[in-house]
């Protein structure tokens, strides 16, 4: 059962069966219980595992009050337990023979919130993980004579909060155990040598500091394990990642919002199928039994695009730098990122859009604009850096098979600011088009390639106009000849417009426009797109506005607007236009981002003319500085540039895409109760799994069981964990109890039993 937070009370049906509502047709639930073992107030993070061998299931708590993780080893009435030191005798609480658990205390010194047991060493002994975001993770090792080591700490980063950051599995299938944090920059995972790491760990990004969860599971059929977690607070609030062979790659979001976390049923109810989870729907607060899987059936009707999201520096670190381009001459389009260290990433493109896990390579610090340039008629494209915290430039090429080398540091005046490339010349080779500034002024070096290497700068042009750092360079045909402008763009300032000449040579442009003063003024890239608007087969200016887009050509010394699109409500913030043929009428529509609606609004031709709004496309919600349109094994799809990462967006759902489907739902029919947790298990041994929604405010349960005949769920039994003694004065705890549980066989007879950490005790349920 998720963790989810009793006053002192009166519990409930002690000694008692519990017994489901009458149905003929069904199996009884039966529990006996509650059996009730005393622990401190304030504990936490309850574990479950056999950490002795003895194939019976453990409990495991962080005793908060008195510093301390305690083991309850389960035994059977009479018997000692396996493979465990003798502890001290404790004359206040001495241990009855027939107690259902021995236990065991490891002092500890920090804030634990989080455990995790598994065999890191390898030496046959189960070792035990704990954690938290205050003072990082720990290892207990367990010994050959059943003592445990002493703490081993993992240099982690910080913890998410909250319980299930922590856990040990064999992620890649080679036998041995690694132990994975869930930390605020994503998931760390650290292999093991022995009884210390491995080298550095591997950090798979996510793009919500909020989410959580680590849960485990085929869901594309492909034999290995596939990674589902929660972003709390989003409509797309379940994320998955596939595995392949480099690891867990991009991020899917999911239309379904979980009120706390979910839970795993491996194979389905019958215990047969496919991997399914259960979840409160944070909304409706009902209970959802949904599968995450490319084999569920697309929703007719719903027009989504999903988002593979890869996010690769801190949200809270400046904005990072990216360039794509085939860099290292497969004829496959890579990915470059930087941020503020001395180093950039390197993502290699494949075949199906993917790219691959990023490598690592030295080279400028602080670097703050990244550009791709053909600079050689053969091989892949070179990389121009900017470093505005080191105040240098320079190039540097991908060795085929290698690394990319340190880059060649250009030589130029003033300080460097951002940087484009493109052929204004038009001999088949670019040329690095660089800006800089002294103090407000602010110019534009040409600096061409020489034919033995190197660069010559042959021109300067001053930007005039601008007084503050551009938002970005555009290159393209502004006017249509066929030679390459320049669009360079400004938060505060209009945008200058520099016309090419075909020859190298640049000119400004359109200096007196009124157009140009008031559409091209505060513009930033992600406001900005090109399309053929009046179908002359020349790529027509896009400028996003409060509530439409206009269509900009420049003709002579003149800006014109050539048409206008208004969007749904007729305000609110719009980005990144652009065309696509969406409808499948071989004639494009035009399209921008709607951050209000989360999604991209279609705009289609209409009999007068007129484009006008045909559909909506959800997304989900997300930053945009930069949007970009390539192919992608004979499908358009959209590269979206954000301030720590970018996402892929296909146009065409590919097939291999996972889909998630909502197979059943319940709507209790209880007043006042409101679910905020559901777990699994078969608790009338009927082999097919059944729920237990728990709502912890009310310190209520309700068992249900699905009817197949109905295909729906039917309540089969609720009761109150306690009764209030509204007379007693003593300590009272939380509002939220049961504030944990687990499912689980607890006495080793093969059946689903169930415990609850309330107050000071732990309450245990077992299936009669």
């Amino acid at each position: 059962m998720p963790k989810v937070s009793l006053i002192l009370a009166i519990y409930l049906l002690a000694g008692y069966p519990l017994l489901a509502k009458k149905d003929l047709n069904a199996t009884a639930f039966r529990f006996v219980g509650p059996e009730v073992v005393k622990i401190d107030w304030n504990a936490r993070a309850l574990h479950s595992s056999d950490l002795n061998g003895d194939d019976l299931a453990d409990l495991v708590i962080v005793n908060r009050e008195r510093s301390r993780i305690e083991i309850l080893y389960r035994r059977k009435p009479g018997q000692k337990v396996k493979n465990v030191r003798s502890t001290r005798f404790d004359r206040w609480e001495p241990v009855l023979e027939d107690a259902p658990y021995q236990r065991e205390n490891l002092s500890i010194d920090v804030e634990v919130t989080s455990l995790a047991t598994g065999d890191l060493d390898a030496n046959g002994k189960i070792d035990l993980a704990y954690g938290g975001a205050e003072d990082g993770v720990f290892i207990r090792f367990r010994e050959k004579d059943d003592s445990w080591s002493i703490p081993v700490e993992i240099d982690t980063g910080t913890l998410r909060s909250g319980t299930g950051t922590l856990a040990i599995r064999d992620l890649d299938g080679d036998g041995s155990l690694e132990l994975l944090a869930h930390v605020k920059k994503g998931l760390e995972v650290f292999r093991m040598k022995g009884r210390e790491t491995d080298g550095q760990p591997t950090l798979y990004r996510d793009d919500s500091p909020r989410s959580r969860g680590l849960h485990f599971a085929d869901l594309d059929g492909d034999g290995d394990d596939d990674w589902l977690y929660q972003a709390a607070g989003d409509d797309r609030g379940v994320r998955t990642r596939l595995w392949d062979k480099s690891g867990f790659g991009p991020e899917y979001s999911h239309s379904l919002s979980s009120r706390s976390g979910v839970n795993l049923l491996p194979e389905g109810l019958s215990g047969k199928g496919k991997p399914a989870f259960v979840g409160i729907e944070a909304d409706s607060r009902d209970v959802a039994l949904f599968s995450v899987s490319p084999d569920n059936v697309r929703s007719e009707g719903a027009f989504v695009w999903p988002s593979l999201i890869l996010d690769l520096f801190s949200s809270g670190d400046d904005p990072a730098a990216f360039v794509s381009a085939d860099f290292d001459g497969d004829k496959i389009d890579d990915m470059v990122a930087a941020s503020s260290g001395a180093e950039i990433l390197f993502l290699k493109g494949r075949v199906d859009g993917d790219f691959a896990s990023p490598e690592t390579f030295p080279s400028f610090s602080e670097l703050s604009s990244l550009a791709a340039g053909r600079f050689r008629k053969k091989g892949g494209a070179s990389l121009v850096l900017v470093s505005s915290g080191e105040k240098l430039v320079g190039v540097s090429r991908c060795l085929a098979g290698k690394r990319f080398q340190f880059p060649e540091a250009l030589t130029f005046e003033d300080e460097p600011v951002t940087v484009v490339c493109t052929d204004l010349d038009a001999n088949g080779l670019d040329e690095i088009l660089l800006v800089t500034k002294e103090r407000y002024d602010y110019t534009l070096h040409r600096f061409v390639p020489e034919s033995k290497g190197g660069f010559t700068e042959t021109e300067k042009i001053e930007l005039e106009g601008i007084k503050r750092d551009p938002s970005g360079i555009i290159p393209c045909d502004l006017d249509g000849d066929g030679n390459m402008d320049l669009l360079v763009l400004s938060l505060r300032d209009p945008a200058i417009l520099l016309r090419g000449d075909g020859m190298g040579k640049l000119e400004h442009v359109a200096k007196s426009s009124a157009i140009r003063k008031s559409m091209l003024a505060d513009l930033s890239p992600a406001r900005v797109g090109l399309a053929d608007v009046n179908e002359d087969g020349k790529a027509d200016l896009l400028v996003a506005g409060d509530g439409f887009v206009r269509a900009l050509t420049l003709k002579g010394d003149k800006l014109e607007i050539l048409d206008q699109f208004n969007s749904r409500s007729g305000k609110g913030e719009i980005l990144a236009p652009f065309s696509l043929d969406v409808l499948g009428d071989a004639k494009p529509e035009f399209l921008f981002y709607s951050p209000a609606d989360e999604g991209f609004e279609v705009l289609s031709r209409d009999a007068d003319g007129v484009f006008r709004y045909a559909r909506s496309i959800e997304t989900g919600k997300f930053d945009i500085r930069r949007l970009f349109q390539r192919e992608v094994e004979d499908s358009l799809e959209l590269l979206v540039i954000d301030k720590s990462g970018f996402r892929r967006i296909p146009t065409r759902d590919p097939d291999d895409t996972p889909v998630l489907s909502v197979h059943s739902s319940y709507t209790t029919d209880l007043r006042n109760v409101s679910h905020d947790a559901v777990d699994c298990g078969d608790f009338d041994s009927d082999g097919v799994l059944d729920l237990l929604c728990l709502d912890s405010t009310r310190h209520l349960l309700e068992f249900l069981r699905f009817d197949k005949a109905k295909s729906q769920w039917d309540s089969a039994l609720r009761f109150h964990v306690f009764e209030s003694n509204l007379h007693y004065q003593g300590r009272k705890g939380g509002a939220s109890e049961p504030r944990e549980g687990l499912v689980l066989d607890l006495n080793g007879d093969g059946r689903d039993d169930f415990v609850l950490l309330v107050h000071d005790r732990l309450l245990c349920y077992y299936q009669e």
